[in-house]
This record gives structure tokens, sequence and C-alpha cells, in this order.
């Protein structure tokens, strides 16, 4: 599921999305990996730009320590898009011509 996080602290903020918390709840890995001799992971970044909502996180950003910090402070809202509701087809008489009699 998706949340959508609004900073409004007035100034910018950046969250590190460490490998051991937020790639194993998200249960991937989301670290860029760098090449050459020896190739390392490098912890992704969450950049929340001040008072403009950033939609479409996953749900484990909330589990990271400094982002709960943040929204305790107040510094950020967190909205839960409403699920989407499912409508059923309506159903539609289909109308029924009346036979055509023959005439003799």
């Amino acid at each position: 599921m998706s949340i959508r996080l609004t900073n409004i602290s007035h100034r910018i903020r950046s969250f590190h999305l460490l490998h051991e918390s937020y790639c194993t709840a998200l249960g991937q890995c989301s670290c860029v990996v760098l090449g050459g001799r020896e190739p390392r992971r490098v912890a992704a970044s969450l950049v929340l730009p001040a008072n403009i909502p950033v939609s479409g996180l996953a749900e484990p950003v909330l589990e990271l320590a400094k982002v709960q910090r943040a929204i305790r402070a107040g510094e950020i809202l967190v909205e839960r898009p409403p699920a989407p509701t499912i409508h059923r087809k309506q159903r539609t008489r289909r109308r029924v011509e009346p036979k055509k009699r023959e005439s003799r």
C-alpha cells in the first residue's frame, strides 16, 4: 500500500533508507550497487521538499526511526489514500423484441 508524506517543517528533509531496516521491511533491496573493483551497496535516500506532498511511497518508510520522530514532532504529515472502491457492474436489462408473426 502506498502512502503520501508531506513535510510541513518549512525546510527540506532527507532520510537515509538503511538496508538493515528499510530493505528488510520492504522485502526487497532498494539499494544502489556501485560498480568497480569491489562492488558495494549504497543505501537509497528519501528527500521531502518543504510543503510539497510526496506520494507513492511504500509503508516501510514509516518504520524508520528518524521518520517516526519527525511524525511525532509534527514535522511530517502522513496520508493514506482511501482504498479504491469496487463498483459492481450494473445489470442492464436486455430489451427483448417481440416475435414477429408471419402473415398468411
